[in-house]
């Protein structure tokens, strides 16, 4: 599996850019398999959000946006996307931290499209201030 090193220092819409490069096919194929399924009137929704999206400062909104720029689609498709990504999937999740700090986090794929999804899954390491970041207690 690939690993990713996101340094939480950088500007929010420049941190997910080098992944979504380095998986932009299988991120189209995935779009094109859940494109179907989504229908004018959610589509439409989504981009109006967008439009009247108050909180475009947000660091959240800002990844979103990087990301639609790396993939050179608009930004309220991204957030459609992913939106539908987490209705859809209600895939189980684990988080632990050990004793040492490491926190680790898996899930376990029970979701539409499993097989084009699984393509898209890495090992991403959050830095901050040049250090591996963890959970606080």
């Amino acid at each position: 599996m690939d690993v990713f090193k996101i340094d939480l220092n950088r500007e929010p819409r420049d941190r997910f850019k080098e992944i979504v490069v380095h998986y932009q096919t299988a991120i189209e194929e995935v779009f094109a398999l859940y494109e179907p399924m989504i229908g004018e009137a959610v589509e439409s929704m989504f981009e109006m959000i967008d439009l009247f999206n108050v909180d475009v400062d947000s660091e959240a909104y800002q990844e979103y946006d990087g990301i639609a720029e790396a993939l050179d689609m608009p930004t309220y498709q991204v957030l459609m996307i992913n939106s539908l990504y987490e209705l859809d999937a209600w895939c189980t999740a684990i988080v632990g931290k050990l004793p040492n700090g490491t926190v680790y986090m898996a899930r376990n794929l029970d979701f539409y499209f499993a097989n084009e999804t699984r393509k898209l899954s890495y090992i991403g390491k959050f830095y901050k201030e040049g250090r591996l970041s963890c959970l606080k207690q």
